[in-house]
């Protein structure tokens, strides 16, 4: 990927939040990418059971269910990066996300 791209859409968190903001900016149409620092779902993840998610009437556990998540926001053409967050500068029109692997605009 080239240094200078320019994404429309730069998400950090890729936990239930995250994933639903990329889903929705990617099927906008908007070149998105979520930054986690560790595996899509976030806290979610390391969840055993999830019973109160609708559509899942006997539960899931909390890393299929991130999975899921993930697959379906990249399906409309979302990107993942796992990296951690060192800075982020949000002033001016151009904003700078640096993290362990490189920095995103």
């Amino acid at each position: 990927m080239n240094e200078n791209h320019v994404y429309d859409m730069i998400i950090v968190g890729g936990g239930p939040g995250g994933y639903t903001s990329a889903l929705y900016a990617a099927r906008a149409g908007l070149d998105t990418i979520v930054i986690e620092k560790l595996s899509a779902g976030g806290q979610m993840s390391l969840t055993w059971q999830i019973d109160n998610y609708p559509g899942f009437e006997n539960g899931i556990d909390g890393f299929s269910l991130a999975e899921k998540m993930q697959k379906q926001a990249e399906k409309f053409g979302a990107k993942s990066e796992y990296a951690e967050v060192y800075n982020m500068d949000l002033t001016g029109k151009l904003k700078r996300v640096e993290t362990s692997t490189k920095v995103f605009k």
